[in-house]
Formats: structure tokens, sequence, C-alpha cells
């Protein structure tokens, strides 16, 4: 099954990591409301956040390159904004949230050229940390 190879045992750090990896959620063009089947991952970030209470989070929203500047930092400013209202309305104290910010279409995650590429820039990332 490994090829041969030792199974690599993971530290008690690694899987603490990789337990608060929450994979981005994706949104449609020009709306701040999240794509079907996507509350899922917030549901996830939710009850982490309720299970460690030593956890917080940056939530940073993105934006595809359709549009003017000045509007996709808008809506990446509401796409952030839209998940937060989730994760509070799940019973989760705003003062958890470290961080809250759009940067419009910067650092994208693929390429504007392709409308598979603008569907992975329509995003809001989390970055969860350990507090204490």
């Amino acid at each position: 099954e490994n090829k041969g190879c030792p199974v690599k045992e993971l530290t008690a750090e690694e899987l603490e990591a990789q337990k608060m990896k929450i994979d981005p959620v994706y949104f449609d063009t020009n709306k701040a409301t999240f794509i079907s089947g996507e509350k899922a991952k917030v549901d996830k970030l939710i009850n982490l956040l309720k299970e460690n209470s030593n956890y917080k989070v940056n939530i940073t929203g993105y934006a595809d390159s359709q549009g003017t500047d000045a509007y996709n930092l808008n809506l990446s400013k509401n796409r952030a904004s839209s998940v937060v209202r989730t994760i509070t309305s799940g019973g989760i104290k705003k003062n958890r949230i470290e961080s809250q910010k759009g940067l419009g279409e910067a650092s994208p995650a693929a390429t504007n050229d392709t409308p598979e590429g603008r569907a992975l820039n329509r995003r809001v990332e989390f970055e969860v940390i350990k507090t204490k």
C-alpha cells in the first residue's frame, strides 16, 4: 500500500495543523452569498471553534477580476461579512474572529483568464490560529 516505505506517523502538531485547516468557501459571480453546499465548510469551522475555545480565526474575502477594483474590494468585504454573520449566528462570539477583511482581486488563487479560474478566485479563506 505504501510501496514498501514506512508509514510516517504524524506529530501532535501536524495532526492539530490538519484539524485547523478549513477549505475556502466559494461564491457565484457578483454575489456575497455562498454557493449551495459551501455552508458545510462554515459549519465545520463553527464546530472546530466550539470544540476549541483557544482557537480564533482570520477571515479574508476575495473576488475575481471582473468589474472595477472598487467594486471587487467592496464585494470581497461583503463576502467576508456574509461568512462572519453565518459564524456568529452559529453561536460563535464575534471576539473569536481575530480579523475580517476583503482584498478584492488581490492574491488570486488561479488565473482570471478562464471561467474555472475566476470561480476559484471568488472565495473566502480561513486561517485558524491557536491563542494559548
